[in-house]
C-alpha cells in the first residue's frame, strides 16, 4: 500500500475588525477574513478566501479563489431571523 504524504498551511493575510455588509437577509456588522490556504496531497493547491462573520449570526458572506484571483465558490446568507 502506497502512502501519500498530505500537508495543510493556511495563512491569515488581512484582518479588519468591523466592517458593514448589506445583504437581502439584512445589514451586518462583521468581521472581514481573508486568507490562503496551501495543501499537499499529491498534488499541489493554492487557493485564496475572503469571509465575512457577524457575531451572533456566523457566516454571512464567503468567497473562494484560486491562486490566479479566478472565483471558484461564493456563498451568501439568504435570510435570518432571531
Amino acid at each position: 500500500m502506497k502512502t501519500v504524504k498530505t500537508s495543510y498551511k493556511l495563512h491569515l493575510t488581512t484582518f479588519i475588525v468591523t466592517i458593514v455588509i448589506y445583504l437581502s437577509a439584512g445589514t451586518f456588522n462583521c468581521y472581514f477574513i481573508e486568507y490562503t490556504t496551501k495543501m499537499k496531497m499529491g498534488v499541489n493547491k493554492t487557493s485564496n478566501g475572503k469571509q465575512w462573520i457577524a457575531r451572533g449570526v456566523g457566516f454571512v458572506k464567503i468567497e473562494e479563489y484560486t491562486k490566479k484571483r479566478k472565483m471558484i465558490s461564493s456563498s451568501l446568507l439568504k435570510a435570518f431571523s432571531k
